[in-house]
């Protein structure tokens, strides 16, 4: 298990550490360029590795040749081994820092040793050969830029010129093969400079390729809620952003290991509802589930995914945002509601208990009353008495409405549908604010219009209440001239109207 753990978090961490960094030389190198580097040291092997062949092949070939001399079997004998060194070489790590140098001294041994062969056999092609061998496999297969490839092309001059030296050719041929080793050496030249122009671009390209990943690096840590990215084929965590380590696993912990082998979930119902949604509908948003921090604690949250392709294939980004003060809220809200409605519930409790306990003496009053008017009474105290009582009954209505209240509170309000007259009802509501407008030096009109009728059916009680109120507020704001209530039918129903001339 901890070998696969490593072996999916190295390049991960590696890549992260370099671009975090922002080392475009050294890390980064170490990862990105390395690959870049394997591959030209491939290159150069197999170059180093093609040209034993011709050098074994060459060294057979003298050897049916009876009248070889001896030094250059040295010769050959001494390429093959610098190759075979070479080759070697090429998988070192001193290599990997020092592999231009290790070229170009190949390269000289080479040309120098086709001038040696050149002198042992008096013949300057073989000089010439080595050197249009050098400068355009050099060109073609080592990407080490213009300067290394002109130092090169030097050297292979000087070599050719060396060997011609002690086995010149006759006036034209001479001619005709240094202009070919000129030709030989543009074209290197010039393969040399587009491929290092070429390398440039790309080298430009990744640059801001590694810009592009360290900005969204930095904003996949910047994010508040913890970010994971998960492989999809066996739930696996390939990357985790900072804010995840605040449930206490470190990265060693959480990169290469499954969720259920974190036991980061609370319920495995939750857990396989989750990944079922995935490969449903391939997303899950705002799912309710509670985590397990690594000491244990319980935390509330809320999960949303989604499935990506990303270079390891398939994998969910989880975004997981932690939702403990809003839960905490929520369970204080409905406490505060719960006391509240206790509250209200002991208020209405109260106003019925209060209303009922005075209805029952204001009953008596009103009892008494009309047992008053039923005696001898002068003319003014029968009126004071009739406005005594309407006012007794509009407190008793007043506290009617406050049982109505509490019935409303519970829910158990209902109309009522008696009969009663209209007339009596709108007069008594005149009388009962007729000393205040006499007072305040208002005319208090009533008017019922012809053919409305005042034998209905109905709640007198809330149509009493609905008039009181109306004409209470007119009352109030009117400080002189009149308050005329009028009652008309339109159709099948009954329009009630309070004006005055008051600033309402």
């Amino acid at each position: 298990m901890a070998t696969k753990k490593d072996a999916i978090r190295a390049p991960t961490e590696q890549i992260r550490r370099a671009i975090l960094s922002g080392n475009s030389h050294g890390d980064v190198q170490g990862v990105h360029i390395v690959a870049a580097d394997a591959r030209t040291l491939r290159q150069i092997r197999i170059g180093l590795v093609l040209t034993l062949p011709y050098q074994i092949v060459h060294l057979f070939a003298a050897h049916l040749v009876s009248s070889t001399p001896v030094a250059f079997y040295a010769v050959i004998s001494f390429d093959i081994a610098i190759t075979s060194v070479a080759v070697a070489l090429t998988y070192t790590v001193w290599c990997r820092r020092r592999w231009r140098e290790l070229v170009m001294f190949d390269c000289v041994a080479m040309v120098y040793s086709a001038v040696a062969i050149s002198v042992v056999t008096g013949l300057a092609v073989q000089s010439f050969v080595a050197a249009v061998l050098m400068l355009l496999g050099a060109a073609a297969l080592v990407p080490w830029g213009w300067r290394w490839q002109a130092a090169l092309i030097i050297t292979c001059f000087v070599s050719f010129g060396v060997g011609s030296l002690f086995g010149p050719l006759a006036g034209a041929s001479t001619l005709y093969l240094w202009l070919e080793l000129l030709s030989a050496a543009g074209l290197a030249q010039f393969v040399a400079i587009a491929m290092e122009a070429y390398r440039c671009e790309i080298e430009g390209h990744i640059q801001d390729l590694r810009a592009s990943e360290a900005k969204l690096l930095k904003i996949f840590d910047a994010n508040p809620d913890p970010i994971a990215v998960v492989r999809l084929a066996d739930h696996r965590f390939i990357e985790i952003s900072r804010e995840f380590l605040k449930s206490g696993f470190n990265r060693e912990e959480v990169l290469g290991a499954t969720d259920r082998e974190l036991g980061v979930w609370c319920s495995d119902a939750t857990r396989c509802e989750f990944w079922q949604r995935l490969e449903t509908h391939g997303y899950v948003r705002n799912l309710r589930a509670d985590f397990r921090a690594k000491d244990g604690r319980v935390v509330p949250c809320t999960l949303s995914a989604v499935v990506t392709e990303l270079s390891q294939g398939s994998c969910v980004i989880w975004e997981i945002r932690n939702i403990e003060a809003i839960v905490c809220a929520e369970q204080a809200l409905v406490a505060a509601r719960e006391t509240a409605e206790a509250a209200s519930e002991a208020k209405s409790s109260f106003l019925s208990t209060m209303a009922h306990e005075i209805r029952t003496p204001m009953n008596a009053i009103l009892g008494m009353a009309e047992l008053l008017a039923d005696g001898h009474l002068s003319v003014d105290q029968r009126k004071y008495l009739s406005i005594m009582a309407n006012n007794g009954n509009a407190l008793l209505d007043l506290i009617n409405d406050i049982l109505d209240l509490a019935r409303i509170e519970t829910g158990s309000v209902t109309l009522e549908r008696t009969s009663f007259d209209l007339r009596d009802l709108v007069e008594r509501v005149a009388e009962t604010f007729s000393i205040r407008a006499h007072q305040k030096g208002l005319e208090l009109a009533l008017r019922i219009l012809p053919g409305t009728p005042t034998a209905l059916v109905g709640d007198p009680l809330r149509l009493r209440q609905i008039l009181v109120n109306l004409v209470g507020n007119a009352l109030k704001f009117t400080h002189h001239g009149e308050l005329v209530m009028t009652i008309c039918l339109d159709d099948t129903r009954l329009h009630f109207t309070v004006s005055d001339t008051g600033i309402g």
